[in-house]
């Protein structure tokens, strides 16, 4: 199992990204060969991140090549994403 582990700080809202989360990359996750979860959470103080769970490394490195994922999420702000 490989997980994949984003931390975002400085948000606007983590619960409205939560919710964006689920209606864009979501899906597009679970069209993905080897992905077994996504989960987003809160921790507090306007931060918060993502937990993706792959079955093996070549998967876990797949979505990151995408373009949704050279961006913070929409709620982010000030170079959030690290």
């Amino acid at each position: 199992m490989y997980v994949t582990i984003r931390q975002f700080n400085k948000m606007a809202s983590v619960q409205e990204a939560a919710r964006r989360a689920q209606t864009g990359i979501s899906p597009m996750l679970k069209g993905q060969k080897g992905f077994r979860g996504y989960y987003v959470f809160d921790a507090g103080e306007g931060a918060g991140g993502s937990i993706t769970l792959f079955e093996d490394q070549q998967s876990a490195l797949a979505p990151t090549r995408s373009p949704w994922f050279a961006e913070p999420l929409p709620d982010a702000r000030n170079d959030a994403c690290r």
